[in-house]
C-alpha cells in the first residue's frame, strides 16, 4: 500500500504503524465502496428532501386558497330574492339587507364625509381613516344613489377592502414571525390567525377592528426593520404607521410606548442616551403630524371629542364602554368579571378552547422566556390588554387586536417543545392546527347559508294571514326591515321604555304597559341577541322584562313558538353550539330568530293574568310594600308610610318615585327642609337620557297604586321642569303625558285623564290630544266641552278623521243635526269611513231628509256590508232615531236590517 512520507495512509489519511504495512481502512479498494454507498444515501436524502418540499409546497397552497376562501366566501351576505311586496310592485326583484350596525355606520359616515369640513367629522367615536379608505374604494359611485343595486355594490365594494386586509394579516405575521422565531413556528402562527374564526367574521365586514389590526402589524413589521437596522427612514415608517393606526382607534397611541420600549431595549444603562437619539423623535413627531393631519378636528376643534350626544360620539362611547352609561347592548356584561372574561368566555368563543389554552401558555412562557426581540410585542399585548379588559362592554372583538401576537407566542411554545421534545411539540402544534382549521372552515358555514333572519322574514309571510299585527323589537339587531309595512301592521314592544323608566315603573306599571302592547300582537318576531340575552342576564334589574322574555321563550304566556332559525358552524357532520355566545359575534352573522304566535284571546288573557299574579307576588319585585304605603297614604297614616318607604329603599336604594312619595308626606306634615332633599333625590333622572319618561313613569306607578292624585302632580312637577328639555324631548315628554292620560281614562279617572291631557298640550299640543281630551269630556257626559276640544283638534289637523267623526256625532246629539251632516260630509271626503258615512244617513233622517237618507245607508250598506253597522252600534241608532221621528225612515230598517225591524 502506498504510503507517505509522514506515515499517513494516502486514502484516510489516518496515522499507520510502520510495523503493519498497511492501513486497517482497507485501501482504495473499500474506500470505492464506501463512496458508492454514500452517493447512494446522497441520492435517498434528495429525493426524500424533493418530495417534504413539494409537499410543504402544496399544503401551503391549500392552506393559501382555504384561507383567501374563507375571507371571499359569502361577501354578497344580505343579497336575496325575498323581496318585499311593497318594494315588488315596484319592479324590484332583488333585495340587500344589512345586519351588521357598525359596519352600517362607517359606510353611512363614508358617504356623508364632506371634505369641504375637516373641521366637523361624521362621527368621532372611530378615527377617520377608516371613512376615508370606504372613501376611496367608492369613487366613482353616486353617493345620493339608495337604490338596491347601489347598496349592493357600496357594501360589496368595502367588504373586498377588508377581506384584502384581513388576507394580508396572515402573511403579515408571518414575516414578523419569521424574523424572530423561524420559518416553521412562523408558519404555525399564521396558520393560527387564518383559521381563526374571529379573523374570518371580521373579514367579512367593513369595520375598524380589521383596518386597525392591519396598521398594528405594519407598525411591528416597520419597527423590527428600524431595530435590526437603525436608520432615519425606517423609524419614519414606524412613525407613519403609528399615527395611521392612531387614526383608526386613538388607543394606537399606545403604539408609541411599545415603540420607546423597543427603541431602548438592551440594557437600563443605555436608556438615557436612547430617549435622546433623534431617530426617535422623528418616528413620534410624524406619528402626531400623520394623527393631525388626517382628523384636524383634534387640534382645531378638540371640543368635538367631548361632545356626547349619540353613539357616534367618542364621548358617548367611552361612557358606555366604561359602564358609565348603560345601553342595552352593555347589559349583557353586567355580571362579567373584568379580565377573566376574556379568557374563560370569549377567546374560546374566538379561536376555540385549544387554541384558548395554547394562547395562555404561550403568554405566559413569553413573559418567563422574556427575549429581547419579543419585548415590544409583549409590551403592546399586556398594554392593550390593560385598556379593554378592564371595560364594562367586554365584545370578541376587541381580541382581534392581540390574535397575531398570541398566536406568535403559541407558535414559539410549540417549538421550544420541539425542540426539547420533538414528538410532544409536533403533536400539539398539529392537534391545535388541525382543530383551529376545521373551527375555522366550520364557521365559514354560516357564509354560504342564507341569513337566519330572512329564513325567519320569509317563513312569516308564508304564514301570516295578511293584517296580522306583528310585534317587533328596535335596537341593533331588529327585525322590522324584513316585514312587510303593507301587507302587516308592524307593532313596537318599545322595550326601551322599561329600559330608560327602571328607576320609577313598578312592576304592576311595567306589566301593564307590556301588556297594552302584547294583546294586540298576532305574531312576536326576536332575535334572542337584541333583547332576550339583555334583559335576562339581570333579572334584579329588569324583573318584568326579564321574567317577560323567560315566559315568551318556554311559551307560558299565550304564544306558542311557531319556528325557529338558526345557522350554526358546521363541517362534515361536525356541529358547534354557540347559542351562548357573546351577543355580538352571533348577533352580526347568525343570531337564533324565533316566530311566536299568539294563541287565542282567552287563553292569553289566562296565561298573562295567573304570570302577573305571580311575579307581582314574587320577592323579586317590591309592588306588596307600595300598596301597603299606599293604603297607609290613604288613611293618613304618615308615620308609618314613611317607614314603609324607608324599607323600600333598604331593599331597593335606587327607587326614585319613593322619593317622590317621601316629598308628598313631608310636604303634608310641614316639613319643608325635608320635602325639598326628598324631590332633589327624585329629579336625579331629570339629567339622564331618558328624563322625559320621568313623569310619565312615576304617575304610571302611581295610577297602578290607585293614587290618582299623587299621579297628577307628578306631571305638574314635570311640566314645571319642561325648559330642561330640548325640542325633541319635550316632544316625546308630552306624548309620554298621552299615554298617561289614556291609562287614567281606562282606570276610571276620567277629571284626572282631562286634565293630563291638557297638561301634556301645555307642553306640546297636538290634533290627537285634543281629540283624546275630547274623548274623555264626551265620558264624562260633557258634550259641549268636548265639541270644544274636537274644534281645537281640528283646528290643528283637519284630517284627523277621528276628530272629525266625533265631532259630528256631538252635533248630532246637540241637534244640530245640518252641522253633523256637513261635518260627516268632510269625513268622508277624506277617504273611506264606515262610522262617518252610516251616521250621515242618521244626521239626514234626524233632519226630516227621508230620501236622502235612504240614499246614504244604500251607499254605506254596499260599501261596508249591514253586519257592519250592527258591529258599530248604527242599527240602533237608527232605530232610536226612527222611534223619535214617530217611525219615519223605518224603511231603511226593513230593507237592510229586516230581522233587526222585526225585532
Amino acid at each position: 500500500m502506498r504510503m507517505r512520507h509522514s506515515g499517513r495512509c494516502c486514502w484516510c489519511n489516518m496515522g499507520m504503524s510502520a510495523e503493519a504495512g498497511r492501513c486497517t481502512c482497507g485501501g482504495w479498494s473499500n474506500w470505492i465502496r464506501r463512496g458508492r454507498r454514500r452517493r447512494l444515501k446522497l441520492d435517498s436524502s434528495v429525493r426524500v428532501n424533493t418530495t417534504f418540499r413539494r409537499t410543504r409546497i402544496a399544503l401551503l397552497m391549500i392552506g393559501l386558497l382555504l384561507m383567501a376562501w374563507m375571507r371571499f366566501a359569502g361577501l354578497t351576505r344580505g343579497v336575496s330574492d325575498f323581496v318585499l311586496p311593497e318594494a315588488r310592485q315596484l319592479g324590484v326583484t332583488s333585495a340587500f339587507y344589512s345586519f351588521h350596525p357598525d359596519e352600517d355606520t362607517l359606510i353611512q359616515a363614508a358617504l356623508n364625509l364632506n371634505w369641504r369640513s375637516p373641521f366637523e367629522p361624521p362621527l368621532t367615536s372611530y378615527g377617520l381613516l377608516p371613512i376615508y379608505m370606504a372613501r376611496g374604494v367608492l369613487v366613482g359611485e353616486d353617493t345620493l344613489d339608495t337604490s338596491i343595486d347601489a347598496r349592493r355594490r357600496i357594501y360589496l365594494r368595502v367588504r373586498l377592502l377588508s377581506a384584502l386586509l384581513s388576507c394580508a394579516l396572515p402573511g403579515l405575521v408571518f414575516w414578523l414571525g419569521r424574523r424572530g422565531l423561524g420559518t416553521a413556528p412562523a408558519l404555525l402562527a399564521a396558520t393560527f390567525v387564518a383559521f381563526a374564526p374571529l379573523a374570518v367574521q371580521q373579514a367579512h365586514f367593513f369595520t375598524v377592528d380589521g383596518v386597525f389590526i392591519f396598521f398594528v402589524m405594519l407598525f411591528f413589521c416597520a419597527l423590527s426593520r428600524a431595530l435590526n437596522k437603525p436608520t432615519y427612514g425606517r423609524y419614519l415608517l414606524t412613525g407613519l404607521a403609528i399615527g395611521m393606526a392612531a387614526a383608526v382607534r386613538l388607543n394606537g397611541g399606545v403604539l408609541g410606548l411599545v415603540l420607546v420600549v423597543g427603541h431602548c431595549s438592551g440594557g437600563w444603562r443605555q436608556v438615557p442616551a436612547r430617549l435622546k437619539e433623534h431617530r426617535l423623535w422623528l418616528a413620534v413627531l410624524v406619528a402626531l403630524a400623520i394623527l393631525l393631519v388626517l382628523q384636524p378636528y383634534l387640534l382645531f376643534n378638540p371640543s368635538r371629542l367631548l361632545r356626547s350626544v349619540s353613539t357616534n360620539d367618542f364621548s358617548y362611547s367611552v361612557a358606555v364602554a366604561t359602564g358609565e352609561l348603560l345601553r342595552f347592548w352593555s347589559l349583557a356584561d353586567m355580571h362579567t368579571v373584568p379580565y377573566l372574561h376574556y379568557w374563560t368566555h370569549l377567546w374560546p368563543q374566538g379561536v376555540g378552547w385549544p387554541l384558548t389554552f395554547a394562547y395562555a401558555s404561550g403568554l405566559l412562557w413569553a413573559l418567563w422566556c422574556h427575549r429581547r426581540d419579543e419585548r415590544p410585542a409583549i409590551v403592546w399585548t399586556l398594554l392593550y390588554f390593560a385598556l379593554v379588559g378592564n371595560l364594562h362592554t367586554k365584545h370578541v372583538r376587541y381580541l382581534l387586536p392581540l390574535l397575531p401576537f398570541l398566536s406568535l407566542f403559541a407558535a414559539g411554545l410549540c417549538w421550544s417543545l420541539w425542540r426539547r421534545h420533538r414528538l410532544v411539540g409536533i403533536g400539539v402544534a398539529v392537534a391545535l392546527a388541525v382543530f383551529t382549521a376545521i373551527y375555522g372552515l366550520a364557521f365559514t358555514h354560516i357564509y354560504r347559508h342564507q341569513d337566519s333572519r330572512i329564513e325567519a322574514a320569509r317563513f312569516l309571510a308564508a304564514h301570516a294571514p295578511v293584517g296580522a299585527q306583528i310585534g317587533l323589537e328596535r335596537g341593533g339587531f331588529s327585525m322590522s326591515q324584513l316585514i312587510s309595512n303593507s301587507r302587516y301592521s308592524h307593532l313596537s314592544m318599545d322595550m326601551g321604555t322599561l329600559f330608560g323608566a327602571r328607576y320609577y315603573l313598578s312592576c304592576a306599571a311595567a306589566i301593564d304597559y307590556i301588556g297594552e302592547r302584547v294583546r294586540l300582537m298576532d305574531y312576536i318576531v326576536v332575535e334572542d341577541v337584541n333583547r332576550y340575552r339583555q334583559f335576562t342576564a339581570v333579572p334584579e334589574m329588569f324583573p318584568v322584562a326579564s321574567a317577560f322574555y323567560r315566559g315568551l321563550w318556554d311559551e307560558s304566556l299565550g304564544f306558542v313558538r311557531d319556528a325557529r332559525f338558526k345557522v350554526y358552524p358546521q363541517i362534515l357532520g361536525i356541529s358547534f353550539s354557540d347559542d351562548d355566545s357573546e351577543v355580538s359575534f352571533v348577533g352580526y352573522d347568525h343570531p337564533a330568530v324565533s316566530v311566536f304566535r299568539r294563541q287565542t284571546e282567552a287563553e292569553w288573557v289566562t296565561r298573562w293574568t295567573v304570570w302577573r299574579q305571580g311575579l307581582l307576588q314574587d320577592g323579586i319585585c317590591a309592588d306588596n310594600l307600595l300598596v301597603e304605603v299606599a293604603d297607609r297614604y290613604r288613611l293618613g297614616d304618615w308615620q308609618r308610610a314613611l317607614a314603609g318607604l324607608d324599607e323600600l329603599l333598604i331593599n331597593g336604594p335606587e327607587n326614585r318615585t319613593v322619593h317622590f312619595l317621601q316629598g308628598r308626606i313631608y310636604h303634608q306634615l310641614g316639613m319643608a327642609d325635608q320635602e325639598m332633599q326628598a324631590i332633589d333625590r327624585y329629579v336625579a333622572g331629570y339629567i339622564e337620557e331618558n328624563a322625559y319618561l320621568v313623569p310619565w313613569a312615576t304617575a304610571a306607578t302611581l295610577l297602578a297604586l290607585d293614587l290618582p292624585e299623587l299621579a297628577l302632580a307628578a306631571l305638574r312637577h314635570g311640566v314645571q321642569l319642561q325648559g330642561r328639555f330640548a325640542d325633541e324631548q319635550r316632544r316625546l315628554l308630552a306624548a309620554s303625558y298621552i299615554h298617561a292620560g289614556t291609562r287614567a281614562r281606562e282606570l276610571g279617572y276620567l277629571a284626572h285623564a282631562v286634565e293630563i291631557y291638557r297638561l301634556s298640550s301645555e307642553i306640546s299640543p297636538t290634533s290627537q290630544t285634543y281629540m283624546l281630551e275630547g274623548m274623555a269630556l264626551f265620558d264624562q257626559g260633557l258634550v259641549e266641552s268636548s265639541s270644544l276640544a274636537y274644534e281645537r283638534a281640528l283646528a290643528l289637523d283637519a284630517e284627523n278623521e277621528s276628530a272629525g267623526v266625533n265631532y259630528g256625532w256631538n252635533l248630532y246629539l246637540e241637534g244640530r243635526s245640518a252641522d253633523a251632516a256637513d261635518q260627516f260630509r268632510q269625513v268622508l271626503r277624506l277617504g273611506a269611513n264606515s262610522v262617518a258615512a252610516f251616521n250621515l244617513g242618521l244626521a239626514l233622517l234626524a233632519q226630516g231628509q227621508v230620501e236622502s237618507a235612504v240614499v246614504a245607508y244604500g251607499k254605506a250598506v254596499a260599501e261596508y256590508g249591514a253586519a257592519t253597522a250592527v258591529q258599530l252600534g248604527a242599527v240602533e241608532e237608527l232605530r232610536a232615531e226612527v222611534e223619535r221621528q214617530g217611525g219615519l225612515g223605518r224603511g231603511i230598517l226593513r230593507q237592510h236590517w229586516e230581522e233587526s225591524a222585526d225585532e
